[in-house]
């Protein structure tokens, strides 16, 4: 009469804890984000140390200063999140969301840098090309502003491709954790 009860708790018991599934992958993302904010941090400082006066560059440096924000909060982020050891189904499904929603902002963001940094392109080899009907300052052609140039692209091609690495991270987080889970299930 009491064996029914004593089988199995009401509502299936706690729920399991599963091990960081990809531990070493979030300090991975730690160290490339670092490394990112390192590069932005250089990239929106250049002018002011450098004193470029270049309005078509401006809007590029508002995107660098964005990319340092980003790449600072990411940062936080995944040394939180790489060195957290434990969680349970619904803790590491809410990694996933973040680490992707955070991702595809990062993403957003660099697009947005593309867009800005091909208008600059455009307006500064207008500019090269009929100087009469096109007007920079000549700062724009000078080494420092190349150099800002250059450094601009390599910050947006560097978070466009650690967005995709962190989407990856995350889909691979989704499958080691449902894949954890259903060895606890098949033990039970």
């Amino acid at each position: 009469m009491l064996k029914p009860w004593l089988k199995k708790p009401i509502g299936g018991g706690p729920a399991p804890l599963l091990h960081n599934p990809v531990k070493r992958l979030f300090r991975i993302l730690l160290y490339l984000h670092m490394s990112l904010l390192s590069l932005s941090a250089f990239t929106a400082g250049f002018p002011f140390v450098h004193d470029l006066r270049c309005s078509a560059l401006t809007t590029s440096l508002i995107n660098a200063s964005i990319s340092a924000v980003m790449s600072t909060i990411m940062t936080l982020y995944y040394g939180l999140v790489g060195n957290r050891h434990w969680g349970t189904e619904a803790e590491w499904g809410i990694t996933v969301v973040v680490t992707a929603s955070l991702s595809l902002i990062d993403l957003a963001a660099s697009v947005w840098g593309i867009y800005v940094l091909c208008i600059s392109s455009v307006r500064i080899y207008q500019a090269y090309v009929e100087p009469e009907n096109y007007k920079v300052e000549p700062e724009c052609f000078y080494v420092k502003a190349a150099i800002f140039y250059a450094s601009s692209f390599a910050v947006i091609l560097l978070h466009v491709i650690v967005s995709m690495v962190c989407l990856v991270v995350a889909l691979i987080l989704s499958r080691r954790a449902t894949r954890c889970l259903q060895e606890i299930r098949s033990l039970v």
